[in-house]
C-alpha cells in the first residue's frame, strides 16, 4: 500500500534492515511468518502493536522461552472505566498477554489508566507520540494571526483528524454538521483520515446533502500542516 511504502522508505533511512511479511500479520499465516522471523533473526528485544488475538500466544511464549524481552504498544480502544465488569478487569486478553510483556507503551495517560484498570500489572511506560516542533511552532506563528476561524468571505471552517472507525462516531459528527450548515451556511467541513468507514462517512455525508461543505480526504502521508492552519 503507499502508506506501507512510505513507512518502508522511512525507516530505510535509518539503515534499518526491513522484511515485509507476505500476509496479513493478523492472519494466522502472518502469526506463523513472525515466529519463523524471530527464530532466524533471533533479537534481545521484540516490539509489537496490537497482537490482542489468541492466536498470537505462540509467539509470545516463543519469546518468553528463548528469553526474548517484548515491548507491547497498546493505543487502541478505552472504555468508560465505569462500564467495565469483573470479567473484563480478569479476564481480558489484554491483561492476559500483558503477562508475556515486560513492558506495556502506550501513548497517552487515558490509555495507561484503561490497562491499570484491567489489573495490567506488567510496568507501563507513556511514550506520546512524536511531531514535528518545528512545522508545529510555525503553524501557531502564523495561527496566532488569525483571532477567529472565519476567513475574509466569512467561511467558518471545521477540521477532523483521526481515523474513520466505528469508535470515532463519525456519523454522529456529520449529523451533528448538518446542523450547523442549517444554521450558518457558510461552515465548511474537513475531515482528515482513513479506515474502515471511510466509504460509508462519505455516503452519509451525500445522504445529508453535506457534498458541497464537507470534504472526506482520506489518509495523508504527511500531516496536515497546511489544511490545520485553514482552519
Amino acid at each position: 500500500s503507499v502508506e506501507a511504502a512510505y513507512v518502508i522508505e522511512q525507516v530505510k533511512q535509518e539503515k534499518a534492515e526491513i522484511y515485509v511479511a507476505t500476509a496479513p500479520w493478523t492472519s494466522l499465516k502472518g502469526m506463523l511468518e513472525l515466529i519463523r522471523l524471530i527464530r532466524h533473526f533471533k533479537p534481545d528485544i521484540v516490539n509489537v502493536h496490537f497482537c490482542d488475538s489468541v492466536r498470537f500466544f505462540p509467539l509470545f511464549l516463543l519469546c518468553r522461552l528463548a528469553g526474548i524481552a517484548i515491548a507491547y504498544h497498546y493505543h487502541g480502544e478505552i472504555r468508560p472505566l465505569d462500564t467495565l465488569h469483573w470479567r473484563n478487569t480478569q479476564f481480558s486478553k489484554l491483561r492476559i498477554i500483558s503477562h508475556s510483556c515486560n513492558r506495556m507503551i502506550t501513548v497517552s495517560n487515558a490509555n495507561k489508566r484503561f490497562l491499570q484498570a484491567l489489573n495490567v500489572t506488567t510496568p507501563i511506560d507513556v511514550v506520546y507520540n512524536g511531531i514535528d516542533v518545528d512545522r508545529f511552532l510555525q503553524c501557531s506563528a502564523e495561527l496566532d494571526d488569525k483571532p477567529t476561524t472565519h476567513t475574509s468571505d466569512g467561511t467558518l471552517h471545521c477540521l477532523y483528524l483521526g481515523s474513520i472507525i466505528a469508535r470515532k462516531r463519525i456519523d454522529i459528527l456529520l449529523r451533528g454538521f448538518a446542523i450547523v450548515k442549517d444554521r450558518f451556511p457558510a461552515a465548511r467541513l474537513v475531515v482528515v483520515g482513513g479506515g474502515a468507514l471511510e466509504d460509508a462517512s462519505k455516503k452519509l455525508a451525500t445522504e445529508l446533502g453535506l457534498d458541497d461543505v464537507v470534504q472526506i480526504t482520506g489518509l495523508m502521508m504527511q500531516y496536515p500542516f497546511e489544511t490545520l492552519k485553514r482552519s
